[in-house]
């Protein structure tokens, strides 16, 4: 079985609403001033939010989870979701060793950075090795990008809830991908840096919920 199939079969049981917001889709805005932004949660105890630590705009600043909901001013959580292309069978998302026929259809995107609604920086979430950070726009992008993987399954009413982000960059193997992951079911508002880890199902087939995000928007 592909991993994607792994993963679709994962979250039949995990309860999850909406999906991930392209820009210019009328997303649920983290700021006042930023229309076009949105939340990414991961799906267990008080959904904390995707944030940048303190709300900081420096290079290398952590991407923790943060207390958040639809509606805070928070500008940490100001992210604008990049549409880069959807998975092709044959790839045709930034080179790289990722098996794409696993992943075929499945839409790729990049998380901007943009407090208050200001992108000026040009950051992105990225990697700072197995951390997830704020990085400066990388000519090669792959390395900041993620692919959108549904979760659940069609017929439960569940397929596009909730979603694995898998890290194009790091993934070589598709039996095995680098997802972002909450280490350690950190408790939300710990300011725990979230990281990229191998694919983690459990006994039960289950995707760990420390491996499953939802977002506004998108689904």
């Amino acid at each position: 079985m592909s991993i994607k199939s792994k993963l679709a079969a994962s979250a039949a049981t995990l309860a999850a609403v909406g999906g991930f917001a392209v820009a210019g889709a009328g997303a649920a805005s983290a700021s006042p001033t930023c229309n076009t932004c949105h939340h990414v949660y991961n799906t267990y105890a008080f959904r904390g939010a995707l944030a940048a630590a303190g709300a900081g705009t420096a290079v290398n600043t952590p991407i923790v989870l943060w207390y958040n909901s639809p509606g805070t001013t928070d500008p940490g959580a100001d992210f604008i979701t990049v549409p880069v292309g959807k998975v092709t069978s044959t790839g045709g998302v930034n080179q790289s060793a990722l098996d794409w026929s696993a992943y075929a259809g499945d839409q790729v995107v990049r998380f901007k950075y943009a407090p208050y609604g200001n992108g000026s920086a040009d950051t992105y979430i990225g990697l700072n090795g197995s951390k997830v950070a704020i990085r400066y726009d990388n000519p090669n992008s792959k390395w900041q990008e993620w692919i959108v993987v549904p979760l659940g399954h069609k017929d439960d009413g569940k397929y596009g809830k909730s979603y694995a982000l898998v890290d194009v960059g790091q993934t070589v193997n598709v039996a095995d991908p680098y997802i972002l992951t909450d280490p350690g079911d950190a408790v939300t508002g710990s300011l725990v840096q979230q990281d990229v880890e191998h694919v983690a199902v459990n006994q039960n087939g289950e995707l760990p919920t420390n491996q499953v995000y939802e977002g506004d928007g998108l689904g």
